[in-house]
C-alpha cells in the first residue's frame, strides 16, 4: 500500500467514525422523543388534557390559552395507537410521523417538548397542524 493509499484510508476511516458518532448522538435522542410523543398520545386517548399540556413547549401551551387542559381536550387529535411512529432528530428539533398524525418537537431544558401536533402534510406549503405554537 502506498503512502497516498494509506492516507486516503485514514481519511475515509476518520470521516466514517465522525459520521458514525454523529449518528449515534442523534440516535440517542430518538428514544426520549418517542417517549414524549407516546406519552402525549396516551394522554390524549385518556382525555387527560393536563398531562398532554405538560408535554407541550411553552409557546404552544400559550396559544391554547389559560385553560390549556380543556382547550387541548376539545381538539380533534389522534390518541394512542399501536403505531409507535418513526422519529427523525436533527439537532434540537425532531419530527415523529405516525400513520394518522405528525408531531414536531423541540429540545428544551426540561427535555423534549411538543411544538405542534395533529399535523398533516399539504400538497403545497407547510404542514397543517391542529395544535401549534407561534
Amino acid at each position: 500500500m502506498t503512502d497516498l493509499q494509506r492516507g486516503a484510508s485514514g481519511i475515509v476511516l476518520a470521516v466514517g467514525l465522525t459520521l458514525g458518532l454523529a449518528a449515534c448522538g442523534a440516535q440517542s435522542e430518538v428514544s426520549p422523543v418517542l417517549d414524549t410523543t407516546t406519552s402525549f398520545r396516551q394522554a390524549i386517548a385518556d382525555g387527560d388534557g393536563q398531562a398532554a399540556c405538560e408535554l407541550l413547549n411553552d409557546a404552544t401551551r400559550v396559544t391554547l390559552g389559560s385553560d390549556c387542559a380543556n382547550a387541548i381536550a376539545s381538539e380533534d387529535l389522534p390518541g394512542a395507537a399501536s403505531d409507535t411512529g418513526t422519529a427523525e432528530v436533527q439537532g434540537r428539533m425532531a419530527i415523529v410521523q405516525f400513520n394518522d398524525d405528525t408531531i414536531f418537537l423541540a429540545k428544551t431544558p426540561d427535555g423534549w417538548r411538543i411544538t405542534a401536533a395533529g399535523c398533516v402534510p399539504q400538497t403545497e406549503g407547510p404542514y397543517q397542524c391542529t395544535v401549534e405554537g407561534p
